[in-house]
């Protein structure tokens, strides 16, 4: 978000300041990260994910907010993309339509799986929605185990104990931020893992397929730009991106044994070798 935000001439100690909040995926810590950058009386707030868009709205009506979230409409976050009202903009991904797609290709890379793991975060408003997503995408013959997980720091005692009972996972886009720590975890334990940022898989992870993200932060850096200058959020409709971008670790899929399929291969962006 800084490289986007530089990208648009807001250079963090120069042009702007940055207060940077992070909420660890703990509700309580979210909405108290909220209540005190609206405090600090910032000028605009940026917000990541479902849960933080919900706190940003509830802690104030009056600073604008530009958040990116997996189904802005969808949610309830705003009434429409083309008219959301209120003082909330940003991005709407297709994270969340594409939980099943995540589950489609870790079992294109994986013929022979039999019990598979969709790892979400309790509490997080969209967990209902990806397990469904995840389950309704899984082939006949395929076991599932729906996991929730208290935050980041659960995460990786939790994926220490699947080892042996699943052959391959995926988590939801929420843990974005921590892509890098998952992949370099995923690969430690040799767990078969599809994640959502293509960090996940230059870190260690199988492979990663969601919306192309960086399009992402560099319209809401532009949407801070035009706050900052004095448009009104009521002018800037949310957006929907539309580029999916999935990335493959051929070194992973070495180490583990597993041949990706060429037809597989061909549709990726990036082949990590």
């Amino acid at each position: 978000m800084r490289k986007a935000l530089r990208d648009h001439g807001l250079v963090e100690g120069r042009t702007i300041d940055l207060l940077v909040h992070d909420g660890r995926g703990q509700p309580a810590l979210i909405e108290q990260a909220a209540q005190e950058l609206v405090a600090a009386n910032v000028e605009v707030l940026v917000v990541w994910a479902t849960a933080a868009a919900q706190a940003a709205g509830r802690a104030t009506q009056r600073i604008p907010i530009v958040a990116q979230v997996a189904d802005a409409a969808g949610v309830g976050i705003v009434g429409s993309l083309a008219r959301p009202g209120g003082n909330i903009t940003g991005i709407s991904s297709l994270s969340l339509s594409l939980a099943g797609k995540r589950v489609e290709l870790l079992l294109e890379a994986l013929p022979q799986a039999r019990t598979l793991a969709f790892v979400g975060l309790r509490g997080e408003p969209n967990i209902g929605r990806f397990f469904e997503m995840a389950r309704q995408a899984t082939r006949p013959g395929v076991a599932q185990r729906l996991v929730e997980v208290a935050g980041l720091d659960d995460i990786e005692p939790t994926l220490a104990g699947l080892r042996g009972e699943i052959d391959g996972l995926t988590m939801q886009q929420i843990f974005y931020p921590a892509s890098e720590r998952l992949g370099a975890l995923v690969q430690r334990l040799r767990l078969p893992a599809c994640g959502a940022d293509r960090a996940f898989a230059q870190a260690g992870g199988l492979m990663a397929f969601d919306a192309f993200i960086e399009q992402g932060l560099q319209r809401m850096a532009f949407y801070v730009e035009q706050l900052l200058a004095g448009v009104p959020v009521a002018r800037l409709p949310f957006e929907q991106l539309s580029r999916t971008y999935l990335a493959l670790n051929q070194r992973t899929a070495a180490e583990l044994g597993i041949v990706l399929p060429p037809t597989l291969q061909a549709r990726a962006d990036e082949i990590i070798e």
